[in-house]
């Protein structure tokens, strides 16, 4: 809104374009295919009209053409959408954001393991003081491409072995993951690939400490192995990470 008062038109079609792509297609209109979705009228009235009035200085003729199919009035006249109007409604009444973190750590994990549709899971969510608010979207977390057998939420609950686990704002996430793959297996490769990848960031930093390389090498090189160290370094603590979840 503020980029288009400004004129400033490329940065305001690249804002609408990541929100049309990355919000409303993959998690809005999903969203509003819940069954029970009370969201699902502001999601295709009253956010699709204020996304084509956003979109009408780019693509004025298809969000004309769109606008004239669910309104008598022309889109040319409308006034830029105000977003207040949505700020209230979903401090009140939906934590969007919250639930695109907990749907996308429970995706994460699903990918993480290779685990197909018809592998269901069984998922305990320990909430703490949002317990109600998460109740309340439990319904939308089952049909997110979540997959799962059960879903369990609690206010807090033990730790529960071979799971997969992440921390979201303080909420707990726990999938089991004792009937859906091979513990000791798995175990046993993450460990094959830490020793792996310890071992190239020995090698690593063995030739950051050289002062002969420090001295001779060109500097976009020498930033490169720094860059391939912090990355590997990332690579070391997330399988450490997952290794703790697994034990």
């Amino acid at each position: 809104k503020t980029d288009l008062k400004n004129h400033e038109f490329s940065s305001a079609g690249e804002k609408i374009k990541k929100f049309t792509r990355d919000d409303f297609a993959d998690w809005y209109l999903e969203i509003s295919k819940t069954e029970k979705s009370s969201y699902k009228k502001i999601i295709l009235t009253e956010i699709l009209k204020d996304l084509l009035k956003l979109w009408h200085p780019f693509i004025p003729f298809v969000t004309e053409t769109i606008w004239q199919k669910n309104s008598s009035s022309i889109l040319m006249i409308e006034n830029i959408p105000d977003t207040n109007k949505y700020s209230q409604y979903l401090k009140n009444n939906f934590d969007f954001q919250l639930i695109q973190k907990i749907v996308s750590a429970i995706r994460n994990a699903r990918a993480q393991y290779r685990l197909n549709p018809r592998d269901k899971i069984s998922i305990s969510i320990y909430a703490g003081k949002k317990i109600s608010k998460i109740k309340s979207q439990k319904n939308i977390l089952k049909n997110l491409g979540t997959y799962p057998n059960k879903i369990k939420i609690l206010e807090t609950g033990p730790i529960i072995p071979n799971s997969f686990y992440e921390q979201v704002d303080n909420i707990k996430i726990y999938i089991s993951l004792k009937d859906l793959i091979n513990i000791e297996k798995e175990l046993t490769r993450l460990k094959k690939e830490m020793d792996r990848l310890k071992n190239i960031s020995k090698s690593l930093n063995k030739k950051l400490v050289n002062k002969n390389f420090l001295t001779h090498a060109p500097k976009e090189i020498i930033k490169k192995e720094e860059e391939k160290e912090k990355e590997n370094k990332i690579k070391i603590k997330f399988i450490e990470k997952q290794i703790e979840k697994l034990s």
